[in-house]
């Protein structure tokens, strides 16, 4: 068995804010703090134990960061707010393309209605961003951060009118539209991060700079490599498949296509 078959099969003991009938999510988090935790109790109690079992340590952490994410999600951004101003934990996003006025374009649907606007590539080639939308709604799924996503599916936190204002706003849009463009530039030189594993530290690392200050800053390089390889297999399929359904799960921080 290997190391992401063991830490695939495992379950974590709590469940996430997902509504009395959430799923029991499996987690690795939970895993590798108890596991840490028990570390340092032996290291505290027993001084001495050797170096080779220190090193064992390590090198464990190091298999356990290396798997699929970081940490959970283990509070949702919008947690604390009414029922009306949270992401929809889990949703099912129809992409339908469509020729009008002589341009292809896409419309998105949700629950048989249209959000967000009709979108072409904007461009002089076919180069699929009309489907850009997905990532969009993946970072909402996979980190549970999207202010484009927060306003497709109208539940920005007017509750709070700053956080309405900062987080959700327009600076915040601007910024999230930038970080797709960024990272669309970095796919297209990359065959579209077709059978892609990894994304490199210098994106990552630009990606956690431009959110430095916002919500979102407390997700991982890992959480966005995750987001990042999640969106443009669901966006390939979309582009090939001319449309389709994009499936969010905010617990299990995935999106699917079919």
């Amino acid at each position: 068995m290997s190391q992401l078959e063991f830490f695939a099969g495992q379950q974590s003991a709590s469940r996430q804010s997902c509504g009395e009938n959430a799923p029991v999510v499996k987690r690795r988090a939970s895993i590798t703090s108890r596991g840490r935790h028990a570390t340092s109790t032996i290291l505290r109690l027993f001084p001495d134990f050797n170096d080779q079992a220190m090193s064992s340590n390590s090198k464990c952490n190091d298999l356990l960061d290396a798997s699929i994410m970081t940490c959970a999600i283990e509070t949702f951004f919008d947690a604390s707010y009414p029922t009306h101003e949270r992401f929809p934990r889990r949703f099912v996003v129809e992409f339908r393309q469509l020729t009008k006025n002589g341009r292809i374009g896409v419309k998105v649907l949700y629950d048989g209605r249209q959000i967000g606007d009709f979108l072409t590539d904007n461009s002089h080639e076919d180069d699929g961003y009309r489907f850009h939308d997905v990532f969009h709604l993946s970072f909402a799924a996979v980190l549970g951060w999207s202010p484009m996503a927060r306003t497709m599916f109208g539940c920005k936190r007017k509750s709070r009118p700053d956080v309405d204002e900062v987080e959700d706003g327009a600076r915040s849009k601007i910024l999230e539209e930038a970080i797709c463009a960024i990272v669309f530039a970095y796919a297209r030189d990359r065959a579209f991060l077709d059978r892609a594993t990894t994304v490199d530290n210098e994106l990552l690392s630009t990606i956690k700079s431009l959110t430095r200050g916002r919500e979102v800053e407390r997700r991982s390089e890992k959480d966005w490599e995750s987001a990042i390889l999640q969106s443009y297999c669901a966006w390939r399929l979309m582009r090939e498949n001319q449309g389709g359904e994009l499936i969010g799960d905010l617990c299990d921080r995935t999106i699917t296509y079919r």
